[in-house]
Parts: C-alpha cells; sequence; structure tokens
C-alpha cells in the first residue's frame, strides 16, 4: 500500500506537527520505567524520567506479572513499564532483519515488525500491554491494518490524489496529501503548502483551492475528506467508520469535495 519509495516533499512544518499529534501516539512521549533483565537477573531499572523508583521485585520470576506490580508500585509517576529478556530481544530484531527484503512496502515492513513482536509476548511485556499496541508509533485511526487496505481499494482510484484536512476556525490547522499510483501504492505523502493558498473567511473556498492546487502539483484529487479537529477525533476513534462519517456529515461538521460514488453509497446507507 505504501511504496517501498514513497516522495516526501514540500511538507508544510506546522502541518505535519499537528498531523502527528493528531494520528499518532509515541511511546517515547509516555512515562516509562523499562526492566531489562536476563534470565530473571536483572541488568537495567530505569525511569525514563529519571523519578524516583519503588521496587516491588528483586528479580523478574513472571514478566507479566512483575509489570504490572511495578506498575501499580509506580502509577503516581508511571503511564507504562516495560519488561524485556536480553536474549529474546535479541531474537525479535533478528527475526525482523531476517524477514526483510528490498521489494517490501514501508507499510508492509512496520506491520510485520509489530506482528513479530507478538511472538515474543513473554521476552517482551509492556504494561498496560500488548507491547506491539503500545510500543513505537501507534496510529490513532480506530481501525485495524487489513481495514485500512481494504478501504484503500475501494475507494482510492489509482493514479490520483486523495486529500485529508481539518480546520481550526476556518483556517486549515493540518493536510495529508496522499497520492496513489496505478498499483494503488502510496507514491507522495505530503502537505498542503498554505502559503499558496490565498482564500480566506470560507471554508468552502479553501476546500475549492486546495483541490485545485493538488491536482496541479500531484495529480486529479479523487477524494477529499474535511472536518474540525472535534469531529475529527470523532471520526478516528469511532469503529463505525461510515456512521460516523454520516453523522458528521449531517450536522454540517463534514465536507466531502470530490466524494467518490462508492464512498457516497456507503455513507448514505450508514
Amino acid at each position: 500500500m505504501l511504496h517501498e519509495n514513497p516522495l516526501m516533499a514540500d511538507i508544510d512544518v506546522d502541518h505535519w506537527r499537528n498531523l502527528q499529534s493528531l494520528l499518532l501516539e509515541s511511546a517515547k512521549e509516555k512515562r516509562r520505567i523499562i526492566v531489562i533483565h536476563e534470565r530473571g537477573k536483572i541488568l537495567k531499572f530505569a525511569h525514563s524520567a529519571k523519578a524516583a523508583i519503588v521496587r516491588p521485585i528483586s528479580e523478574v520470576t513472571d514478566a507479566h506479572k512483575d509489570a504490572e506490580a511495578i506498575y501499580d508500585a509506580n502509577v503516581a509517576t508511571t503511564d507504562m513499564v516495560v519488561v524485556i529478556e536480553r536474549s529474546a530481544s535479541d531474537a525479535y530484531f533478528k527475526a525482523v532483519q531476517d524477514a526483510w527484503t528490498p521489494a517490501d512496502d514501508i507499510d508492509v515492513y512496520v506491520h510485520r515488525a509489530f506482528t513479530l513482536m507478538g511472538q515474543y509476548h513473554d521476552g517482551i511485556v509492556v504494561f498496560p500491554g500488548p507491547a506491539n499496541y503500545r510500543l513505537g508509533l501507534q496510529w490513532r485511526l480506530g481501525a485495524s491494518y487489513a481495514e485500512v487496505e481494504a478501504a484503500v481499494q475501494i475507494f482510492a482510484k489509482p493514479e490520483t490524489s486523495v486529500v485529508f484536512g481539518v480546520f481550526e476556525g476556518d483556517t486549515l490547522w493540518t493536510t495529508l496529501v496522499l497520492h496513489f499510483d496505478a498499483a494503488r501504492k502510496i507514491d507522495v505523502v505530503t502537505t498542503v503548502d498554505p502559503t499558496e493558498l490565498k482564500a480566506v473567511g470560507s471554508r468552502e473556498a479553501v476546500v475549492a483551492e486546495v483541490t485545485e492546487w493538488v491536482g496541479k502539483q500531484y495529480g486529479a484529487v479523487s477524494l477529499g475528506l474535511y472536518s474540525d479537529r472535534v469531529g475529527a477525533e470523532r471520526f478516528l476513534k469511532a469503529i463505525d467508520k461510515p456512521k460516523a462519517l454520516a453523522e458528521l456529515r449531517r450536522t454540517d461538521a463534514l465536507i466531502a469535495k470530490p466524494l467518490p460514488a462508492s464512498l457516497a453509497a456507503v455513507i448514505k446507507l450508514a
């Protein structure tokens, strides 16, 4: 789905930063206690913010129970506890490297990496967990990888662009522009350049100008979805995405231009 060598260009810093805050949750932002052990013998016991640690264990006997006990003893200063057995960590990263091929799409590689982590559930432990849903960068999409991939196949037209935008007032707070090649792989990931937009005072006018700008830069836009931040967050959290879009449209919180017939039909039935 994501081309092995996508173009990332003309990214507006503010739009990109706001997009990340909306879509991504990073383990690095969490207050973490990290325990590294070798067959139970603790090699490292540290807090990411260098806070004092209450240590309810002196060795690791059951990583899952021990991680929960450490969390409960330090809940006031800690968002998550990570307990890693050194040999399991080495084996995991070797498995990730061995599974990689140069032809892998980037998203396939990342998805495989987190899937493989689940196979080391006793050696790489996170509480609250599981590890493969907590470590690294996690998408706040409210949808599985398979569901996103299926949506791309249904709603993304080959050799066209898709635009997602979030408004704050009548000003674009963030945008995401994706171009799909003939095989429906994303070969461009970027944002709109707000310095090249002139429309003000009307979301509809801004959307029309964005559609024109993206069309000139990256190819005709086949789908554009825009909302305010509250609506975007509500949509991301929703499990029933068509229902969420239908509700946003009923409350005039969604601008869908252009809207392919396939997605319009799904929203209408929601």
